[in-house]
């Protein structure tokens, strides 16, 4: 599992921005946001220390923050394509599941 220390330093370092820990409530709704609308929690909380996600789905928090900070930064061009990018990771993660919980319902018949 990540944690939030460990995505903002690889965030910070891959895309250099002056926003640091102001990403810190942009991690936690994303957190919640995967907790809640693709693993189902009902009631999610959010743990800095124990993010859900691991690699390679983790690449989900980068993509997320480096979208925020081109939003921020009013780069609205590079806002498009990482939040594509992030949309469509997101849409992979969503659909892996899917298929791992179908299969783990799947009974089968012998006779």
């Amino acid at each position: 599992m990540s944690n939030t220390t460990d995505v903002l330093t690889k965030v910070n370092s891959l895309k250099p921005n002056p926003y640091g820990q102001l990403l810190l409530p942009f991690l936690e709704s994303i957190e919640l946001r995967i907790r809640t609308e693709i693993f189902s929690e009902e009631d999610p909380t959010y743990t800095p220390d124990a993010l859900i996600l691991s690699a390679p789905d983790d690449c989900i928090y980068y993509l997320y923050l480096f979208s925020v900070i081109d939003f921020l930064n009013g780069e609205y061009g590079k806002y498009e394509n990482s939040s594509a990018e992030f949309n469509a990771a997101l849409n992979k993660l969503a659909v892996s599941v899917t298929e791992k919980r179908s299969h783990s319902n799947r009974r089968i018949k012998l006779w």
